[in-house]
């Protein structure tokens, strides 16, 4: 290597070491519950906004049915908007790795997903897929095409926090195993040395000693 080559780290590693490194990274992100959990976010605000629009277009008397399936789901979506979000503010002011409890509010998103997605499926055959019969011209092609996206929207998001909750529940193990381990332990005469050394790279040392100069 010429000695006017910069150093840099492509000479070291060549073009591969990079992508390599954010291939882990990105594999490491998915590896946690929370871009599920926002996956699963996005097609609850997507159900809410489906629903709210096919409400605005059926009539309730022409198909009274299909108009409650469509409230409850709205309802619903409303409900797995505020659970997801209560799981990503519960971390936030746990500061600390998931528990049982959040396994156990993992399982019941995916239970309200799944109401969702059967209430949703359970009239398209009779109403969307049966031309011939009068509740098709009624409803209309349009609504029963948004009917099915929010029913195959609801069953993606049971799929995605299915993987959440095993990622949830296998971060709660790893804390806990984590949790029965005994505290490390100190070879003799070391002790001293290592709390000078946590003393001397305390983050906060400074603030403390600036605390105290104007005191």
């Amino acid at each position: 290597m010429d000695s006017a080559t910069p150093f840099t780290s492509s000479t070291i590693g060549g073009p591969g070491v990079r992508p390599r490194s954010k291939l882990k990274k990105t594999l490491d992100m998915f590896a946690k519950q929370w871009p599920y959990i926002g996956f699963c976010i996005l097609l609850a605000v997507l159900n809410i906004l489906l629903g709210i629009l096919m409400l605005s277009y059926l009539k309730p008397k022409a198909e009274p049915l299909i108009f409650g399936i469509m409230c409850l789901s709205v309802i619903l979506a409303l409900s797995h908007f505020a659970a997801l979000c209560y799981l990503i503010q519960r971390a936030k002011n746990e500061l600390s790795d998931p528990t049982m409890i959040d396994v156990l509010y993992s399982v019941g998103v995916v239970a309200l997903f799944a109401i969702s997605g059967a209430a949703l499926t359970i009239e398209l055959p009779n109403k969307c897929y049966n031309t011939q019969q009068e509740d098709y011209r009624l409803i209309g092609q349009a609504i029963c095409d948004g009917i099915t996206a929010m029913a195959a929207s609801s069953w993606l998001a049971v799929l995605t926090m299915i993987i959440a909750s095993i990622l949830t529940f296998v971060a709660a193990r790893r804390a806990i195993e984590l949790a029965k381990l005994p505290p490390p332990v100190f070879p003799e005469g070391a002790q001293a040395p290592v709390m000078r050394w946590l003393d001397r790279n305390d983050p906060f040392l400074s603030i403390r000693d600036r605390q105290q100069d104007y005191a």
